[in-house]
């Protein structure tokens, strides 16, 4: 991949980190009404999600050091790929918290990944380049859950969310394939 264009991939890739991680929170109220769940249950997905990305953050460095980075995204991206649109299918809630822990997961290796490879090509600005990049994340944090809510507003099920958030990981798969 062109030198010049992968910081633009990696920043787009902590953007959609930062749009998915918390489409849970609009989500939510629709997915504990249609299984039929106490709150206090529901906050599971909060647990499950958190767990996943602290093995995904603590395992990712090794697997990057065995594998790769580039091994280390492609992993994550299926994660997020194949959990979420699980999610969407799922009528299981036990199912449901082992597919957030794997999104978790995914999203822990990508964070490890991006956050290397940003370090790694701005020896010189390390600090500025991770500042921009978790300042994207910021930006998809504020707009993830904005359009969950405005298509939940439009009358569709929560399930599209989910079905959406696979179909952004994969089309950042089929762009991030030359990194």
């Amino acid at each position: 991949m062109n030198k010049a264009i992968l910081p633009f991939v990696i920043y787009l890739g902590y953007f959609v980190i930062g749009i998915v991680s918390f489409i849970i929170s609009p989500t939510l109220p629709l997915i504990i009404k249609d299984f039929g769940i106490s709150t206090a249950i529901a906050g599971s997905i909060f647990t499950a999600a958190s767990l996943g990305g602290f093995i995904g953050a603590l395992g990712g460095g090794v697997l990057s050091d065995l594998f790769g980075r580039k091994f280390l995204v492609i992993l994550g991206c299926l994660f997020q790929i194949i959990g979420f649109g699980l999610i969407a299918l799922s009528r299981s809630w036990a199912l449901i918290l082992i597919l957030f822990f794997l999104t978790s997961l995914g999203r822990g290796f990508l964070s490890i990944s991006f956050n290397t490879i940003i370090s790694d090509i701005n020896p010189d600005r390390r600090g500025a380049a991770l500042n921009t990049l978790h300042g994207i994340y910021g930006i998809g944090n504020l707009l993830g859950p904005m359009l969950a809510g405005v298509v939940l507003s439009l009358n569709y099920d929560w399930r599209v969310i989910y079905y959406g958030a696979a179909a952004i990981w994969l089309v950042f798969l089929v762009i991030n394939m030359p990194i």
